[in-house]
């Protein structure tokens, strides 16, 4: 049985919608992460076999206003579930986010590269990373990059809620994202408690490829269109960053292919498949 914590995030929404498929029971208790004998007291009457830890990994527009809860939900709260997961001896999933990089280098980066987030949700996640594995070793942390999703609140849910209200938008030409659906995320977790692994570890997922905001809103105006969800296409307008931030860098899946096999989907047909849904 899986102990599912974030049912309300989009990653947890597809879990639950996956579940069947994969044949695997789940229960959901306490969503607060702060209270840490609650946690306890429901672990340890439910005694799950796999924890996952799926909450506020998308929302990195409220930390940026509200640095102290970014801090309590994304580090002091994992570093709580984590503690219960080591107490019941079972396995913990925990997502993070490529935001714990700055984005502004030229190439792949891998599980080694040294962090360096910009924002208070990237500092925030790369701490719960780093508390999580100071009191389990028997955890799987995945950098998510670009996430998006139902109920999502992430760059690219907010770009494409702008295309389908706006007549014309402005976005940048030379920042790049893999834009990685929850439903495939969610994929991802259950390969692995379906697999048993035990190969615990950091690993980077992501949709393949890469596209620039500029294209990224360019694509989706046309598969919003074919769905039925646009009478008219916004205008587009490319401009490049100022003062250096260009944002170029892309999670390198090679380790999480390696240990569980399979590939990861390419972001324009999840992408075009997400919008679907919408109709």
């Amino acid at each position: 049985m899986i102990w599912l914590v974030g049912t309300a995030s989009p990653v947890g929404r597809e879990i639950i919608r996956l579940a069947d498929h994969y044949r695997i029971p789940i229960c959901s208790g306490p969503e607060s992460l702060l209270n840490i004998e609650g946690l306890r007291a429901y672990g340890f009457k439910k005694r799950p076999d796999w924890i996952i830890n799926c909450i506020d990994s998308d929302d990195n527009s409220h930390a940026e206003t509200k640095e102290e809860l970014a801090y309590a939900v994304n580090a002091h709260g994992a570093r709580n579930l984590a503690v219960v997961a080591s107490e019941l001896d079972v396995p913990l999933i925990h997502l993070s986010t490529d935001r714990v990089f700055s984005g502004v280098w030229d190439e792949r980066v891998d599980e080694d590269t040294p962090a360096n987030p910009l924002s208070i949700f990237g500092s925030s996640k790369l701490a719960g990373e780093k508390a999580v594995q100071s009191v389990t070793d028997k955890c799987y942390i995945l950098r998510v990059a670009d996430l998006y999703g139902e109920c999502g609140a992430g760059p690219v849910d907010s770009l494409l809620r702008r295309v389908l209200t706006l007549s014309t938008l402005d976005l940048p030409a030379d920042q790049f994202v893999s834009p990685s659906w929850a439903r495939d995320a969610a994929n991802w977790i259950l390969t692995i408690i379906q697999g048993n692994h035990h190969a615990y570890g950091l690993y980077h997922c992501a949709a393949a490829g890469t596209v620039s905001f500029y294209g990224l809103g360019v694509l989706m105006a046309q598969f919003a269109e074919i769905a039925g969800l646009l009478a008219q296409r916004p205008q587009f307008r490319g401009f490049e960053s100022k003062n250096g931030n260009a944002r170029k860098a892309v999670l390198d899946t090679k380790k999480f292919i390696n240990n569980f096999g399979g590939g990861f989907p390419a972001w324009e047909h999840s992408l075009n498949r997400y919008i679907r849904t919408l109709q």
